[in-house]
């Protein structure tokens, strides 16, 4: 079940008291109205997210549309970086990568294409899915993090996800081997945040506005040190 910002003691209760916290811009770090927050009971993920409104005043509405334009733009040039390089394989599914069994990163072009009209309407969660050594790493497109139990985004700055894969399929990021919530999402002023069954989210240097070629070089050496 999606629990939205009206059911937030609910959700404080999973989480043993994690809270919806703020939006913020890359560039600037200014506020953003976080106005269609939602709690996934079942993957216990957060989504801290804007809407696009039309009581919003021109320079905020201009703002918030940008945003959303250059991460559907660098994701499109990163996912093109990728399928010239060398050093990954495109694959359709996840499935038939394992099966493959070797150690080559495979892009899997069927994951990460969409997002829930509902919870994210602008589809600022799509990531890029790539499955290397018996883990998928994710490349998300907005930076999630913990401050004082608030969990709050950085929208447009890149940040990687880890997941170990298994005869039980893909790990959950949020959710531990007991199928208890436990948080995985940076602390403030952190880099990265791992887990002792391997789960992983690690803060990157970029945004959507650095050079495809050079994000994917320095993910490329991220994966090399997994």
């Amino acid at each position: 079940m999606i629990y939205y910002k009206n059911y937030d003691q609910i959700v404080k209760k999973i989480t043993d008291g994690y809270e919806f916290g703020n939006v913020y811009d890359y560039r600037t770090n200014t506020e953003i109205k976080a106005t269609i927050s939602s709690f996934d009971d079942v993957s216990y993920n957060f989504h801290i997210l804007y809407e696009v409104e039309s009581s919003d005043c021109e320079k905020i509405k201009g703002r918030k549309t940008e945003i959303v334009e250059q991460i559907k733009n660098a994701r499109q040039k990163l996912i093109d970086v990728i399928k010239k390089d060398d050093f990954f394989c495109s694959e359709r599914s996840i499935s038939n990568a394992i099966r493959l069994n070797d150690n080559k990163a495979r892009y899997i072009y069927s994951m990460g294409n969409t997002s829930s009209c509902k919870i994210d309407p602008n589809g600022i969660e799509k990531y890029i899915a790539i499955y290397h050594k018996q883990f998928l790493y994710m490349i998300c497109f907005e930076t999630l993090y913990v401050d004082n139990k608030k969990v709050n985004c950085i929208i447009g700055k890149l940040q990687y996800y880890r997941c170990l894969v298994d005869e039980n399929g893909v790990g959950l990021i949020n959710k531990n081997a007991k199928g208890e919530f436990d948080c995985c999402y940076p602390k403030k002023n952190k880099d990265k945040e791992e887990k002792s069954d391997k789960r992983g989210i690690y803060n990157s240097a970029f945004t959507v506005e650095n050079e495809a070629e050079k994000i994917i070089t320095s993910f490329k050496e991220f994966l090399k040190k997994q």
